[in-house]
């Protein structure tokens, strides 16, 4: 892939191409047929891997368990399973890397608070009012949100 092509991917899902997807691009000319089926369902289908057990993932790709175990060879794994887990880790160390660097610090502002306490004990008094959520899990999926929509 190119410099242009990983650029693209990167600005497109917000981190560089995994090792293992430039390494499959790498091999893809020197294995079988039915070996680039199952490297061009893996490029094109990456999180069906985590979902599907390996028979499946054969019809899928209209090749075979043997080809896909070939295929994780090739690329120098023992099988399914260690590519999965070395494509899992990867995925989530690009994210994490990825999220940090989404973090701008700037200057604070002239007058800025450093803090902005609440106090929720006159609407509960007043008008029997309780938190639908707590304030982490709230947090947690609203920031989910934003993430499921940001592909």
């Amino acid at each position: 892939m190119t410099f242009i092509g990983i650029q693209k991917y990167t600005e497109k899902y917000g981190f560089t191409m995994a090792t293992i997807e430039l390494e499959v691009k790498k091999i893809y000319p020197d294995i079988s047929k039915s070996e680039q089926r199952a490297a061009d369902f893996f490029l094109n289908n990456k999180e069906a891997i985590f979902h599907y057990p390996l028979a499946t993932l054969a019809k899928l790709s209209k090749t075979s368990q043997g080809a896909w175990v070939r295929f994780c060879k090739s690329l120098g794994y023992d099988g399914m399973k260690s590519l999965k887990n070395t494509l899992f880790n990867e995925i989530n160390n690009a994210k994490e890397e990825a999220d940090e660097n989404a973090i701008e610090f700037t200057e604070d502002r002239a007058g800025h608070d450093l803090r902005y306490p609440m106090d929720c004990e006159k609407i509960k008094n007043e008008l029997d009012w309780t938190p639908q959520y707590a304030f982490k899990e709230a947090l947690d999926e609203t920031v989910a949100w934003y993430r499921s929509r940001m592909k």
